[in-house]
């Protein structure tokens, strides 16, 4: 879940006014690493558990 909050804070800081075509880009990239790091940390997290 943080990592949810953490995207939604991204994009209302890139607000359409704030878009050029480089961070237009770049913006779903930084979502998609934000959501990949939230569930390798969580997998991670899980796996130390497991037998």
């Amino acid at each position: 879940m943080r990592g949810l909050r953490w995207n939604k804070r991204i994009v209302q800081w890139a607000a359409p006014g704030n878009l050029t075509t480089s961070s237009s880009r770049l913006i779903p990239k930084m979502l998609h690493w934000g959501i990949f790091l939230e569930t390798q940390m969580f997998e991670a997290s899980n796996n130390r558990f497991a037998p």
